[in-house]
């Protein structure tokens, strides 16, 4: 499957594609925005139209008016556009016309050579590559950029279908084009020789079809006007990296890129390497029950002056953390006086705080954490705000282990990381571990799934962090409840496959590309 996550990261970006699970047979791609990064087009095409910078306006005004519409052909389809342009400026259809010919559509092309770009579109056996514009000079845009329309099967424009995107009926006829022209590529994925007759129209499956564009409105909009997959790549070109090749996701859902490589051959694999300056001892003599009054200092501060002042500030305004689904914590409200178990995916360094920030969590929170974390400069910090090391040994085992059964029969709240490993700002879910959900159904307590996802820096905060770095939105999802009248092995499955899959809807998540749990 091709990809549909994607960041400019350098002047030119070799554009590497997977199709290793056969998905897809056509790729649509969208041409501005997403073969090239439009951000500061319009400056430096203001500035090679400055005695025109009205009718640049006017363009803009049509097109939008004309968005969507099917004009049967393209003689139609530029009769009323040049006829709404001439209209806008009050000057004649023909001093219009050779204004956006001989003018506007050559500064464009220039303008475009000072973008950020792909650098090659590479060939995938049996894939169709079609290029979809609404704009025509797509061969002089494509040399601007270094391509060439022999890097695609098929390059068209929505005005040479008669309109503009999003329309139902020039997709239906680009489909038609694709399957008169690119039948010998097509019959790849059939069995059948290709002297056979073959029916390309009913061989190919919509959720066969991807269209890669950069805006939900037009691209994402052609793509369901006919059943296809859908994956945005807002101002970015397509880098197909690992798991990302093979994610699904809901229109309108961002998916970011924080520049990060990712160890996606064992999803556990820590990509952090702290320094270990300390030396403790995680035997059966480690606290793992502390009641001592240094304990519960240090516990009050971190709780009331670090988290719920200072962390809560810097996530807030740094992050732009926002919270969705609180009033399901007043719904269930006496189901949760036992106490609960939150989970989320772990994907940035203070997910822990955001969480807890979310649920309102109480000092009396506990989490299991990695025993290595502890050695580090954040000791104080993980121990006082919950932070449990998991042991390795047998006797110490049995004390960690005592220890929760205190903290349940307190009544005190726990929270997990099931994806174990931290990847910072990673979109697909990784596999869970089934210890949690074996820990509901030990206490029978209810999980309450976390959810961290992303939104695009904008506006004031690009003050605060590189554009690269997502503001955070947690999603509280309803709760699972284990019924322990039924076989635990039994219901730790469903709880574990329940809880993954809520959590990947509740992400947009359509296809994850890992399973949902290990082994």
């Amino acid at each position: 499957m091709y990809n549909n996550y994607c960041q400019y990261r350098k002047k030119n970006v070799t554009l590497r594609l997977n199709n290793s699970n056969s998905m897809t047979k056509i790729v649509i791609f969208d041409l501005d925005g997403t073969l090239y990064d439009k951000s500061g087009l319009v400056p430096r095409l203001l500035m090679r139209q400055l005695g025109h910078w009205q009718d640049m306006l006017a363009e803009r005004r049509v097109r939008k008016q004309m968005k969507g519409c099917d004009y049967g052909s393209k003689e139609l389809f530029y009769d009323a556009f040049f006829s709404l342009l001439a209209n806008e400026r009050g000057k004649d259809v023909e001093t219009m016309k050779a204004w956006y010919e001989k003018s506007y559509m050559p500064a464009m092309v220039e303008a475009i050579k000072s973008c950020d770009h792909v650098s090659s579109i590479p060939k995938q056996n049996g894939v169709v590559r079609v290029l979809y514009s609404d704009y025509e000079w797509i061969e002089e845009k494509l040399h601007a950029i270094g391509l060439q329309t022999a890097d695609f099967d098929l390059v068209i424009s929505a005005p040479e279908l008669g309109g503009l995107k999003p329309n139902k009926n020039l997709m239906e006829r680009l489909l038609a084009k694709v399957y008169a022209e690119c039948t010998h590529i097509l019959c790849r994925f059939d069995k059948q020789s290709t002297d056979n007759p073959i029916d390309i129209a009913n061989m190919v499956n919509p959720n066969e079809i991807l269209v890669l564009g950069d805006r939900v409105d037009t691209d994402g909009a052609s793509a369901e006007a006919i059943g296809a997959r859908f994956c945005q790549s807002k101002c970015s070109v397509l880098m197909a990296r690992g798991r990302y090749s093979g994610l699904a996701i809901r229109q309108g859902v961002f998916v970011p890129d924080a520049h990060l490589d990712y160890p996606e051959a064992d999803s556990q694999e820590r990509m952090y390497k702290p320094i270990y300056d300390r030396n403790i001892e995680f035997d059966e003599n480690y606290p793992y029950l502390d009641d001592s009054f240094r304990f519960k200092l240090g516990n009050f501060i971190v709780y009331h002056v670090l988290l719920y002042f200072l962390i809560r500030i810097f996530l807030y305004i740094k992050m732009g953390l926002r919270v969705r689904g609180r009033h399901i914590l007043d719904f269930y409200r006496d189901q949760f006086k036992g106490g609960a178990i939150s989970i989320a995916n772990h994907v940035f360094k203070m997910d822990a705080a955001c969480v807890m920030l979310t649920l309102h969590s109480k000092s009396t929170t506990r989490i299991p954490m990695l025993a290595a974390n502890f050695n580090t400069k954040d000791n104080f910090i993980l121990r006082h705000l919950g932070g449990v090391p998991i042991p390795t040994t047998m006797n110490a085992m049995r004390k960690y282990n005592a220890a929760f059964d205190e903290f349940h029969n307190r009544g005190y709240w726990m929270h997990v990381f099931p994806e174990a490993a931290r990847w910072d700002f990673y979109k697909p879910l990784r596999p869970f571990e089934k210890g949690v959900f074996t820990m509901a159904y030990k206490y029978d307590m209810p999980i309450i799934p976390c959810v961290i996802t992303y939104r695009p820096r904008k506006g004031l905060y690009r003050l605060f962090a590189p554009k690269n770095i997502p503001l955070l939105t947690v999603t509280i999802c309803d709760p699972i409840f284990p019924d322990t009248t039924l076989p635990r092995k039994d219901e730790v499955e469903r709880m574990h496959t329940e809880a993954h899959s809520r959590m990947c809807s509740v992400a947009g998540i359509v296809v994850n590309t890992w399973p949902d749990r290990r082994g």
